[in-house]
């Protein structure tokens, strides 16, 4: 997947060659997992002898608004996560509107709302 960006263990660490290839030079020695994305895929692979390989799929825009309860006015600064036990964490914070907006595999999820 050409122009990926890496990602290991949260930090984000370059970005893959236009033929999909990488070398991530400065990853951590117990490094867990490698995530590979662009705006429309995808994928993760975890440490393993050799070559690492990433398989991606396509990614589903999941979007909406946070609104306090009682007043329905728009919450600013609310974390909206979503996770699933197939995909780790993924997490936004809304805007100024209270609108929020995320790109993740297709999948069932357990969405939380978190106000800072």
């Amino acid at each position: 997947m050409a122009g990926a960006e890496l990602v290991v263990d949260g930090w984000s660490l370059g970005r893959s060659a236009s033929d999909g290839s990488f070398l991530v030079r400065h990853a951590p020695r117990d490094w867990t997992t490698l995530l590979a994305r662009t705006e429309t895929r995808s994928g993760t692979a975890s440490p393993r002898a050799g070559r690492v390989v990433v398989r991606v799929e396509p990614l589903r825009r999941v979007s909406g608004a946070v609104r306090d309860r009682r007043s329905q006015r728009p919450l600013a600064g609310a974390v909206v996560s979503l996770g699933s036990e197939q995909h780790s964490a993924f997490s936004v914070t809304t805007d100024a509107t209270g609108r929020y907006a995320l790109a993740v595999p297709e999948g069932r999820y357990v969405a939380t709302v978190r106000l800072v």
